[in-house]
C-alpha cells in the first residue's frame, strides 16, 4: 500500500519515529542511533535553509525534490517498521547520509548553480 506524502514537517518527524522504532528494533549501538539522529538533524537543517517554498521543486529537469528525497527514506523506514526485512541498520544510515548529501547538492544547484 503506497502511502500518501505529507509535508515536510510531518515526514521528518514520522522519519524520526521510524528510526528510533528501527534502532530498537535492531537494538542499535549508541553510535549508531547517534549517525541516525544526525541525518534527522541535518535534514532538518536543509529544510530550514532550501525555505518551505523549494522543498517541492526540483532543482533541475530529471532530479528529485528535496521533498521526495526525505519521502523516499522515510516511506522505506515506515515500510521497514512494519515488515521488517535482513537489511541492517546500517543501511538505514547509509541510505539517509546519501539523501543529507542530495538535500545539500540540492540546495548549492538552487543557490550557486543557476548561474
Amino acid at each position: 500500500m503506497k502511502l500518501e506524502r505529507p509535508n515536510i514537517p510531518t515526514m521528518l518527524s514520522q522519519l524520526e519515529r521510524a528510526y528510533q522504532l528501527l534502532a530498537d528494533h535492531y537494538n542499535a549501538a549508541q553510535m549508531d542511533r547517534e549517525r541516525l539522529t544526525t541525518v534527522l538533524l541535518d535534514l532538518h537543517w536543509y529544510a530550514q535553509r532550501l525555505g518551505e517554498e523549494r522543498w517541492e521543486v526540483a532543482p533541475r529537469v530529471g532530479r528529485w525534490s528535496f521533498a521526495e528525497n526525505v519521502w523516499h527514506i522515510t516511506e522505506q523506514a515506515l515500510e521497514e517498521v512494519q515488515q521488517p526485512t535482513s537489511a541492517p541498520i546500517v543501511y538505514f544510515i547509509d541510505h539517509g547520509k546519501e539523501h543529507v548529501g542530495q538535500a545539500a547538492e540540492i540546495f548549492a544547484l538552487f543557490e550557486y548553480g543557476q548561474a
